[in-house]
């Protein structure tokens, strides 16, 4: 899904168009999950986070998901590679590239009980939770979605605390809807791109909140965000941040949910760009 939250670019707000049918991101599906698992559940003593429980409290049945694996593709093709699946006119002479990218991402969700016993009864329950949801998680936007295994049985320790835990992995076919803003033009400039050079390390200052960072040149690829050089803190992409181009121009946009730099502070990028260095232009009769 394109997220409807506002984007400000160079100042100026841009808001994408209404959802695309299909396409669900590799943080919403859990969202999906935890709305879908609270209707179902109503009336049921459990909690669903990205978060351990805190074992200075009474400790709930929890289940507790992380993303375990990431791969681009859809297990034939294994590449990176967006493809442009529609185009949207919009007001001001503007366009809309509407971008699609595959993923392969296996979750694992740790149902965590006080008890073993308690442990596994959540597991069992939300393995047929998993089973019962699997068509409406499909016509949400998830193109596909099978049990992958179930861990062996093993403890956690928290805070000097106990948690019995049983694991179970999911495996998910997503797409990425990468929304792109053009102007539609009767003179248009081509530019041809040579050879990507090589990584450029990129010290960025965090904007406003709501706000995107623009970089020095236009990526390629990213290798890595990190809050300081000793990588003490790494941001992961679609999950954190993602990236948006604009005429040209790279930024990064902080998805709210997930894990941000604080505004004002640095951070930094190592990213592969693109060299430009010729320019064309073609004249529409």
């Amino acid at each position: 899904m394109i997220n409807q939250d506002t984007i400000y670019i160079d100042g100026k707000q841009f808001r994408p168009p209404q959802k695309c049918e299909g396409s669900l991101s590799v943080s919403e599906f859990p969202a999906l999950i935890g709305d879908t698992l609270a209707k179902a559940w109503m009336g049921t003593r459990y909690q669903f986070s990205e978060e351990y429980p805190d074992t200075s409290k009474v400790i709930i049945p929890s289940i507790v998901w992380h993303v375990y694996n990431r791969t681009p593709g859809d297990g034939r093709n294994t590449q990176y590679k967006p493809q442009q699946v529609e185009f949207r006119k919009l007001a001001h002479n503007d366009g809309l590239q509407i971008w699609m990218q595959p993923w392969l991402v296996v979750y694992q969700f740790d149902c965590i009980g006080s008890t073993a016993r308690e442990a596994t009864e959540l597991s069992q329950n939300f393995e047929s939770f998993m089973f019962e949801m699997t068509p409406l998680f499909i016509n949400k936007g998830v193109n596909k979605l099978f049990f992958t295994e179930q861990l062996v049985d093993h403890m956690a320790n928290r805070n000097n605390e106990r948690l019995n835990v049983r694991s179970l992995r999911y495996t998910a076919l997503l797409q990425t809807i990468l929304p792109r803003r053009v102007g539609l033009t009767e003179r248009v400039n081509l530019e041809l791109l040579g050879e990507i050079d090589k990584a450029y390390y990129e010290p960025v200052l965090r904007a406003a909140s709501g706000h995107s960072d623009i970089l020095a040149y236009p990526i390629y690829s990213i290798t890595t965000i990190s809050s300081g050089a000793d990588s003490a803190e790494v941001y992961v992409q679609e999950i954190d941040y993602h990236t948006v181009e604009v005429e040209g121009k790279s930024y990064i946009y902080w998805n709210e949910h997930g894990k941000n730099p604080a505004v004002g502070s640095t951070y930094y990028v190592t990213y592969y760009y693109y060299v430009r260095n010729k320019n064309l232009q073609v004249i529409n009769e």
